[in-house]
This record gives C-alpha cells, structure tokens and sequence, in this order.
C-alpha cells in the first residue's frame, strides 16, 4: 500500500523545531501489515520480563531494533493539502552532494530562489533506527499457565453439582490483552488445548478430567443403547447430570470429540455456553473414534504411566474400549514415548522386537525451544527422528524446516551409514 503524497520540485527552506521529539518509533511493514493496520489494528504485547512482540488480527511478529546509517527527519510541511498526509520523512542523504562543494552564499541563493512561494518546512523528530518485523510463532506461555494451571477443571463429578468444582476462569478480552498471541491464534489455540467456556470464561481441562468424561460417556451410551454414530446431546446431558456432570461441560466435551466439528470449533463452543442448553433442540452426534481411543488411552497411561511390554500397553488399551474399536499405537502420537529394546529369542531361537511405551504429553512440554530439547534430553539421551518430531512440530518457526530446528538444538550421528540418524543434546 502507498500513500498518495503530493510532490513539490525545487528547494524548501528547512528549520529545526525548539525542541525535537526523541521518543518516536519507526515501524518498517509490509503492504499485508500496512493493510491490517489501516482496516483494524495492531498491538505491542509484553511485560516486564517479556521481549514485546507486534500482534495483528491474524499474525505474530518478532520486533528487532535496525539502526538506519542514515539521519531520518521527521518534517511537517504546511503546503500540504488537508486531505494528503500532514507529514513525510526525508533522508539527509537524499540532498544534491554537488551543493556541498558550493560556498555558504551561492547555497543560500539557490535555497532562496528554489523556496520561493513556498513555506519553509520545520523538522519536528529525529530518528536513527527503525523496528524491523519478522513473524513468529505465538508465545503461548501465558495461556498455558492460565488455562493449564490456574484455571483448569481437574473433576468433572461432584455430588452437590459440577457447578461448584468450576474454576473462576478468564474472560476473551483478559486473554487477548496478556497472550503475546494474535486473536486468531488464541482462538486456535484454545481448539488445540481442549479449551472449555462456562459462563462466557474460558478454562482447561486436564487430562484426567477429559478422559473420565470419556469412560463415563461410554458407559451411558451402552446402558441407553445408543450407538456411537448417533448420540443425542441433550439427554446425554440430562443422563451425566445425575452423575454430577454440568450439562454445558457435558456439551462442549461432546462436540470436542465428535466428527466433522473442526471448523469453527471456538465459536461453537462460545455458542453452546450462551444457550440455556435445556432448551436446545437434541441434536445427534457421531463420536471420533480417533478423539475416543486417544483419551481412552491417555486414561490407561494416567494410571500406569510406564509399561515394560507394549503389547500389554495395548491389551488393556483394548479392554477399555467397546468392542468393535480397534486402537493403534499412531492414536497415541505426541502423548506417549515407545522405545525400543534389546531384541528377545523365542523358543525356536528367532528374535522378536521389543517395545517400551511411557507417558509423554507434548502439551505438557515447555513451549520454549530450548527449554523444551533439555527437558527431552533429560528423559532420553538419544532420539530418533521418529521419536522427538511429535515433540518439535509445533515449534517450527515462519521458513523452518524440522531438520533445521533440530540442528540447531541437538547433534545428529550415525554409527554406519545405512543406521538411521539419531539426535543427541549439544
């Protein structure tokens, strides 16, 4: 995008204000940013202890001071009309360098001759850098720490009625305001962390709360007969109620773990919490059977979070399911970690592969990159490609590659050349 200035040839007599202004700041944008700005707004985010970071509607962007090798003057030039803008910026470089070899006086005549009909300009700033944007990846810090830890919903039973075990929760404008995140990024944001609104705030719910909705909604759909492709949402609601379940978490969750529920997953949750969900028509739902098996199975780790035989892993994955579900191990990628291990002989003399398999939440990770690879490294010492990229993915920045973030936080070998690469802390 441009701004339509209007342009006056010759010499303009140029005057220092008393006072210059110090404390401005130059934003170098793109048109993209341009545009957001012109049509909506952006923000600087951070506090004390935070690198501030620029928010669009949609983006996040790293913000680094360049020093400019030139002076850049801030002039307000009083014959521009009303209608064009009431300032523009001139680069000192920019004078003719063939008026430096001039005397005093010659210079003057020409300025006084150029100028003529035109009044002098004054120079209001001075300014010998610029913030220089580069996107990025949101920091989410805070949102983990609110949604996660402070405000999160740990029991979805409770015998006087789920309301009391509600967390105070934040408003959407809090989290705009404290997440360095753009809007829409927040709003994915919560889709991914499995957010929740009660009483138009936002809340977590931990991982065991999720996965006992999950056993207790199963339990109800075979005592009513239902069938997972058809679950009606109010009398579901109304059935978990008597167990102490309130009937909006009960919604929410629902439509969490059913298919085809992705898009605008936020906005239907914030219009579930607006409803007096008794008085909604039922609707019927078909349960995600990849949505099912993950919570199932991340309840199975809750209460065995290490198994020595993956196999085992995965009979009592089973047995927890109804019996036309079949779970794999891929359902489980970025909440488990499986070894390998030594190879064992069966009674024939052949060698079988044997698997470990541990809990290993990636959204229980720290969001950091470097605090994140120290706290792999830490449970493992050496990583197969296979292993840490559920645990890299998401930090990824703008043009990265994987491999590229590997490289910079951890050392790749190969005993042989046909060996796979594995990855070891720097």
């Amino acid at each position: 995008m441009s701004l339509d200035v209007p342009k006056i040839g010759g010499s303009r007599i140029l005057r220092y204000q008393d006072t210059l202004q110090q404390d401005l700041k130059l934003v170098e944008v793109s048109n993209d940013i341009m545009q957001e700005l012109m049509e909506d707004r952006i923000v600087f985010k951070g506090c004390e202890n935070e690198e501030a970071v620029l928010c669009s509607a949609t983006n996040t962007y790293r913000v680094r001071e360049v020093e400019t090798t030139n002076l850049v003057m801030l002039i307000e030039d009083p014959s521009l009309p009303d209608s064009a803008a009431s300032q523009d910026m001139i680069d000192a470089s920019d004078a003719d360098p063939s008026t430096s070899y001039m005397g005093r006086a010659t210079q003057q005549a020409m300025l006084d001759q150029g100028s003529s009909g035109h009044e002098p300009v004054t120079v209001t700033a001075l300014v010998n850098a610029h913030l220089e944007l580069t996107r990025m990846k949101p920091r989410l810090h805070t949102l983990d720490r609110l949604l996660k830890e402070t405000h999160v919903i740990r029991d979805i039973t409770s015998e006087d009625g789920a309301d009391s075990q509600m967390p105070a929760g934040e408003d959407w404008e809090t989290l705009v305001d404290t997440v360095q995140a753009s809007p829409k990024e927040i709003s994915q944001a919560l889709q991914e962390i499995d957010a929740v609104r009660i009483r138009g705030a936002w809340m977590g719910v931990s991982q065991e709360a999720f996965s006992m909705f999950v056993k207790i909604l199963l339990l109800t759909i075979t005592e009513q007969g239902w069938t997972l492709d058809k679950v009606p949402d109010i009398p579901l609601a109304e059935e978990l109620e008597k167990n102490g379940v309130w009937g909006q978490l009960t919604l929410q969750l629902l439509h969490r773990i059913s298919t085809g529920q992705e898009t605008n997953m936020v906005s239907m949750i914030e219009e579930l919490d607006r409803e007096d969900w008794r008085e909604r028509e039922t609707r019927l739902y078909a349960l995600d059977v990849r949505h099912v098996c993950k919570h199932m199975g991340i309840g199975v780790l809750l209460e065995q979070q290490h198994w020595d035989n993956l196999d085992e892993f995965m009979a009592a994955w089973k047995s927890a399911l109804p019996e036309d579900i079949k779970p794999t191990s891929d359902m489980l990628r970025g909440e488990c970690l499986v070894i390998r291990l030594p190879p064992r002989k069966d009674v024939i003399g052949e060698q079988l592969a044997q698997f470990s398999i541990q809990k290993l939440s990636e959204t229980e990770l720290p969001r950091d990159p470097e605090d994140r690879f120290e706290h792999l490294f830490r449970i493992q010492k050496e990583w197969t490609f296979d292993q840490v990229q559920p645990y890299i993915q998401n930090l990824i920045d703008e043009g990265q590659t994987e491999e590229e973030l590997l490289l910079q936080y951890a050392r790749p070998s190969q005993t042989r050349p046909e060996d796979e690469t594995t990855y070891t802390a720097r």
